[in-house]
């Protein structure tokens, strides 16, 4: 398992999928601060469940 909260590769990968009509998701908070390609927060305007 790796943390990959803080990589920016990652990120933009995460963001490309998104954005491409893929489901997303992670273990924990790691797409909390997730921006996508056009600088919005990933999770902006959605409910989510954390815990």
């Amino acid at each position: 398992m790796y943390d990959l909260e803080y990589d920016e590769a990652s990120f933009k990968v995460t963001a490309a999928a998104y954005e491409a009509g893929n489901v997303v998701g992670a273990v924990c908070t790691t797409l909390v601060d997730a921006i996508l390609l056009d600088g919005a927060l990933s999770v902006k305007g959605k409910n989510i469940t954390g815990f």
